[in-house]
């Protein structure tokens, strides 16, 4: 996996902790340039990771020590050099499966290029958090009584991977459609294929922010190494289902307006996380909530299915939602409380929201 930030891999280096009262008062570009020659590391043993079936795996994390900046601006050919080099190592320390955590599923359309470079199964995680993402856009229409049917509905990040399928499947049940992405005028086929095969109104929007002003529910699943969602321009009443990892929009938001809902989505929860053993899980992963890609590694793991699984671009489709998403449940993976960062959303605040927006 890559770091969302800086303090990530300091924290996860031990021999770096030695400096980090040097470290901490030099500037960022410097301590960026440091990790650019850090090595993988295993950062983190997981023991007795226990399915609702009762079968049991182990696994490992390893840091793959890039922030989402580097990721975009080393280029294509030495990040991947890193991510390679990265799976193998995990390889060589007993994995039977590897999945891609945040950017690095990225690089290299979506692990294909990675999958081919390595003798060991791979996995970008997407397929099961686009099912997570859906289930989350769905369940807040739910209970918030505001059906998909009758709402704008916008995917920012429309022509990626996660984004195209969510917008496949909410293009048959929104009212209004939106799709923006940064090329989007480019993606003439697609768009076609969307409205051929639907009956929803369908609009493009190059501007995050614009979609913003405009939707009554936005699903955000792009690449971008920073913010591109500003809090003040969400319409009053918006639901946000913010998938990217670094988020789409800041975290701050949740102070900022108390008319919207904004919630991290693409997680799961695991209902037997409090068995795993591993002082770091915790730490990283409070009350068992986890990224989409590492339960998809972990699912297919538990289902001893050593294959290439969400790899490639364009290559998640309905029935891989509805297969994961099947396995999920049978090992006891759902999707996670609605939270923003560290803040998870209690039924007060659910109806507090509702009687705002309503």
């Amino acid at each position: 996996m890559s770091a969302d930030n800086l303090e990530d891999i300091y924290r996860f280096y031990p021999f770096l902790r030695s400096f980090n009262w040097f470290l901490k008062r030099q500037p960022r570009i410097f301590r960026e340039n440091i990790i650019k020659y850090l090595p993988p590391h295993k950062f983190m043993d997981i023991r007795n990771v226990v399915s609702k079936t009762g079968l049991k795996i182990d696994g490992i994390a390893v840091m793959c020590p890039y922030v989402p900046k580097q990721m975009v601006t080393l280029g294509e050919k030495v990040v991947l050099k890193k991510i390679i080099s990265s799976v193998r190592l995990a390889k060589k320390l007993g994995a039977g499966i590897v999945g891609l955590g945040g950017f690095t599923s990225i690089v290299g359309n979506e692990g294909e290029i990675v999958a081919k470079e390595v003798d060991v199964a791979v996995t970008s995680g997407n397929t099961y958090t686009a099912a997570l993402a859906l289930q989350g856009i769905e369940k807040a229409a739910q209970i918030l009584e505001r059906p998909l049917e009758s709402s704008v509905v916008a995917v920012i990040g429309a022509t990626g991977d996660i984004g195209g399928i969510c917008a496949k499947i909410l293009s048959r049940k929104a009212k209004t459609l939106i799709l923006c992405a940064r090329k989007i005028e480019e993606a003439v086929d697609f768009i076609s294929v969307l409205k051929k095969s639907s009956r929803t109104n369908i609009i493009i929007e190059k501007y995050a922010d614009k979609v913003a002003s405009q939707a009554d529910f936005i699903i955000s699943a792009t690449s971008a190494a920073t913010t591109i969602i500003s809090p003040q321009n969400l319409r009053p009443g918006a639901v946000v289902c913010d998938v990217s990892l670094p988020p789409d929009i800041a975290k701050e938001v949740i102070k900022m307006r108390n008319d919207v809902f904004v919630f991290d989505g693409g997680k799961a929860s695991f209902l037997n996380s409090g068995l795993i053993e591993s002082n770091k899980w915790k730490g990283i992963f409070p009350n068992g909530i986890i990224y989409g890609c590492l339960a998809e590694t972990m699912i297919l793991a538990l289902e001893q299915k050593f294959v290439n699984f969400s790899i490639g671009r364009g290559n998640i489709t309905e029935d891989k939602i509805k297969f994961i998403s099947e396995l999920a449940e049978r090992h006891g993976f759902s999707l996670a409380p609605f939270h923003c960062g560290r803040y998870i959303y209690t039924q007060e605040d659910i109806q507090r929201i509702k009687n705002l927006i309503s």
